[in-house]
């Protein structure tokens, strides 16, 4: 192997990088301002949030709307764009249905991390399990968001793996 050429393991490609794109950069961002800000982000939103639950229920909204529903909706979405990202880097490189679990457990990763963070570093935030499930499902959510509106979703998801070759091609040269 000359000393130029590159080693490629499956997808990846070593000794060569690309800058990570600016809306990569920019999730990131966002959720370590929200996962490590020192007090719980949505406190400056809990007025605003319990007059918007207090207008649906006086609309007919469902009981089960309340602010703890509210919270456990943000966790899921705040995780969704993560997991759409993951599964649209991955979908090339991989069957659909590992995408997805790679965006899960990168959610999950993320998110464990995120909540140890919490415990260790900010007194004031208190890290839950039922977020990491929340985190978890969000990134299931924008994995499966990709491969729903994909126009490869057929060959990805829906067509039937390769058949065996029989035995038919071997008992022919007998």
């Amino acid at each position: 192997m000359s000393p130029t050429s590159r080693v490629s393991f499956g997808a990846a490609v070593v000794g060569r990088s690309r800058p990570l794109p600016p809306v990569v950069v920019a999730y990131a961002v966002a959720l370590g301002l929200v996962g490590f800000w020192p007090r719980p982000v949505d406190r400056a939103f809990a007025g605003v949030a319990d007059l918007v639950i207090a207008a649906l229920h006086a609309m007919g909204g469902p009981p089960w709307l309340d602010p703890a529903f509210a919270e456990r909706a943000a966790n899921v979405a705040l995780f969704v764009p993560l997991g759409w990202l993951v599964a649209s880097a991955a979908r090339r490189r991989m069957p659909a249905h590992l995408a997805v679990m790679l965006a899960g457990a990168v959610g999950a990763v993320a998110s464990s991390l995120i909540e140890f963070g919490q415990a260790v570093l900010l007194p004031a935030r208190v890290p839950s399990e039922g977020d990491v499930v929340a985190n978890l499902l969000g990134a299931l959510a924008g994995a499966a968001i990709v491969f729903a509106i994909s126009r490869d979703r057929v060959r990805d998801i829906a067509s039937p793996p390769r058949a065996m070759p029989t035995g038919r091609a071997r008992s022919a040269r007998r």
